[in-house]
């Protein structure tokens, strides 16, 4: 009886000792800047959606929260109008995190930011972020899913160079063929293994807006399919359909 009690003591310890929302410490490479940070949900349906804002002081910040599940966010921090908060323009910097109820720390190198080829703002590349389970795993599936993109465009090179080559034999041609098409598998298994991700959502939303893949109508409707069956009726499936049907308007069921 006593060794349930215990066991029954120490479950309800750990269960209260986990974090009930989410903490993000942020840490500036400047010690001296001053001014606001903003947390940015990117909702595909409305655009961006502020959703806090805290002070930077002396290279530093904090946000507190909790969110019902984990989604990627942008922390965007403004040095120059720290008096402003109504209008994104103002934020001279971005970077992305996935925010999960965790303890989190962000650490920025704000001199390495480079201009975003789509608005006003700084990007802050590869800041070192630790403590949510999450971005952790985005980490490792962007990294596999590069790996194996990149690979994928070469065999694609490949491939073209051996259709231009007069002399080139069939079977060589068709090996190439069958290296692209086990390429392609490989990373639609790895997509649909992790189907029930935030993280594998947003990751193929951005491999089917690669149109150099090119993937076969077919391959395309099962992957949908895949995802449907656990994100049917949500924005996140909006966003994987019209990205698809964008990228390979078409495309056909029967193709």
């Amino acid at each position: 009886m006593k060794n349930i009690v215990s066991v029954l003591f120490f479950t309800a310890l750990l269960v209260s000792c986990q974090p009930k929302g989410y903490t993000i410490e942020g840490n500036l490479s400047d010690a001296n800047a001053n001014g606001k940070a903003y947390i940015e949900y990117p909702s595909f349906l409305k655009g961006p959606v502020m959703i806090d804002s805290t002070t930077i002081t002396n290279g530093k910040f904090e946000f507190k929260g909790e969110v019902e599940q984990p989604e990627r966010y942008h922390i965007l921090i403004d040095l120059d109008n720290s008096n402003v908060t109504s209008d994104s323009s103002n934020k001279k910097y971005q970077s992305e995190l996935y925010i999960d109820n965790s303890n989190i720390t962000f650490t920025a190198d704000i001199s390495t930011a480079t201009k975003s080829q789509w608005d006003s703002l700084l990007v802050i590349p590869n800041p070192e972020i630790s403590g949510s389970p999450t971005h952790d795993f985005y980490l490792s599936l962007n990294k596999e899913i590069a790996s194996l993109t990149n690979e994928l465009k070469e065999l694609n090179q490949r491939h073209l160079e051996l259709q231009a080559d007069s002399i080139v034999n069939a079977d060589a041609l068709q090996q190439s063929l069958q290296d692209k098409e086990n390429k392609k598998k490989q990373l639609l298994e790895l997509l649909k293994k992790n189907v029930t991700s935030i993280v594998a959502v947003n990751e193929t939303v951005n491999v089917l807006s690669d149109k150099s893949i090119g993937f076969s109508a077919k391959q395309i409707e099962l992957l949908l399919g895949t995802f449907k069956k656990h994100w049917a009726n949500t924005a996140q499936m909006v966003a994987l359909e019209f990205t698809a049907a964008l990228a390979y308007p078409s495309r056909s069921i029967t193709q």
